[in-house]
């Protein structure tokens, strides 16, 4: 194999390091896409997870302004109720017995229980509505945690794909100059053998003729002497 053979291992070597060293560019390219699409879903659902977060602190501030109104509904509707009493008390010109005390404080306190009640009620749904909320808020973060590592993750798998085929790359070309060096040193060293067998061989042939040229001289000579 000549200088032309070396030549297309070396060739071969250089396509094969291209097609290695483009084959992790895209590799990372893949990647990249794939932890940027990855991020962007993860933000997506972090997005709908605090939307719905903020809603259910929407629904509890709703339910405690709800509550507070109720409340004072039903304070105000007591008072009346209470007035009412107090008028029909001194119209039937009954006295502040101890009886009739007894049950105006009972009256007063089953009042008093209905606007707790009213309260606490709308306390209790609001509390819900918050632990919700900060439950979304909680899955909220853990979205956008999860599509940042993946993101991260995605970027350093590219750059070991990139750093891989532009490795695979340079041995692929250090192999085919290699194997061509080899090639061609070996090549030339049996060419080297072949011309200096073909020499000896003719220089051989030539003495021998030579020597019959003087072999047939002296019988010439010989055959003048005779005469």
């Amino acid at each position: 194999m000549g200088w032309a053979g070396a030549a297309v291992q070396v060739l071969g070597g250089v396509g094969s390091a291209g097609m290695s060293i483009y084959s992790g560019y895209q590799k990372a390219k893949e990647m990249r896409s794939q932890g940027k699409a990855q991020r962007a879903m993860a933000n997506y659902n972090a997005q709908v997870a605090e939307n719905q977060a903020q809603a259910e602190l929407n629904q509890a501030q709703a339910v405690e302004r709800s509550a507070r109104e109720e409340e004072h509904r039903q304070r105000e509707k007591n008072k009346r109720l209470r007035g009412k009493q107090a008028v029909a008390m001194a119209a039937s010109g009954a006295t502040a017995s101890g009886t009739n005390i007894l049950m105006e404080e009972d009256q007063l306190a089953e009042m008093k229980l209905q606007e707790l009640d009213i309260r606490h009620s709308g306390e209790l749904e609001s509390y819900r509505h918050k632990v919700a909320a900060t439950s979304f808020e909680a899955a909220a973060q853990g979205q956008r945690f999860q599509g940042n590592v993946a993101y991260k993750q995605a970027k350093r798998g590219a750059k070991t794909a990139i750093m891989s085929g532009y490795m695979s790359g340079m041995s692929s070309m250090l192999t085919g100059a290699s194997q061509a060096a080899s090639s061609y040193s070996g090549s030339q060293v049996k060419s080297s053998t072949s011309t200096g067998s073909g020499y000896s061989g003719s220089g051989y042939s030539s003495n021998r003729g030579y020597g019959a040229g003087r072999g047939g001289g002296y019988g010439y000579g010989a055959g003048r002497t005779g005469g």
